[in-house]
């Protein structure tokens, strides 16, 4: 609007209006010429106050990290004994050099063979450790223990053995009543049901109890570990 009205005050020939327009592009070319400038050395200073406190000495910053090597072949031996491949832990031992105490050794097979039962839908092995180590683990141990023996109600419950699910009920979960209430209602809840799993709120019981055992065995090997 501007270069429009600059052009009507001029004489409306050719030539004047070339001029007119002429002297706006330089005007424009001039200023944005002193803005560039004024930010080229703005930008500038900003480098060079930068540099000035934060100068990277790139030899300094670089660490020789040195890895004690019979301390990581420790703990990749531990951890083939931790998952459960006692036999993989061996040969891996034996192919670098690795020395790892008896007693180390077979505090992970007792725990390759807790697991195992525990696949097998056998929970005593586990408890009997929880109950052994239950001061050492406090909170941690109370909810793995009451998980323990909550898989196994739900197991007999599953197999249609109720009366046997009621007394291990009385025996083992209700001491645990108060203070996991939600999830012994829950358990307590599927005796409505138990002649009739498959058409009831449970019905996915048997399903779920593959998972759960995984997850036992997870937390079983955390808490054993950390033991």
């Amino acid at each position: 609007e501007e270069v429009e009205e600059e052009v009507e005050e001029v004489d409306a020939t050719p030539r004047a209006v070339f001029d007119a327009l002429q002297e706006r592009v330089r005007e424009a070319q001039r200023v944005c010429a002193e803005t560039n400038r004024e930010s080229n050395t703005s930008l500038a200073r900003l480098v060079r106050a930068a540099e000035r406190v934060s100068t990277i000495d790139v030899e300094a910053s670089h660490r020789s990290w040195v890895f004690d090597e019979a301390t990581v072949h420790r703990a990749m031996a531990a951890r083939w004994y931790r998952s459960g491949l006692g036999a993989v832990g061996d040969v891996f031992c034996a192919e670098s050099g690795t020395h790892v105490d008896a007693e180390t050794r077979e505090q992970f097979v007792q725990l390759e063979e807790v697991v195992a039962a525990l696949r097998e839908g056998h929970v005593e092995r586990a408890v009997a450790w929880c109950d052994e180590h239950v001061e050492e683990l406090d909170a941690m141990g109370r909810h793995l223990l009451y998980a323990l023996h909550q898989h196994h109600f739900y197991r007999l419950v599953v197999a249609g053995e109720s009366l046997e699910a009621i007394v291990y009920a009385q025996r083992h979960l209700a001491a645990f009543s108060s203070e996991f209430f939600s999830e012994f209602s829950h358990a307590m809840g599927s005796l409505a049901f138990a002649r009739d799993l498959a058409h009831s709120p449970y019905a996915e019981l048997a399903e779920h109890l593959a998972v759960d055992v995984e997850q036992l065995c997870t937390l079983f090997s955390r808490a054993y570990c950390s033991v």
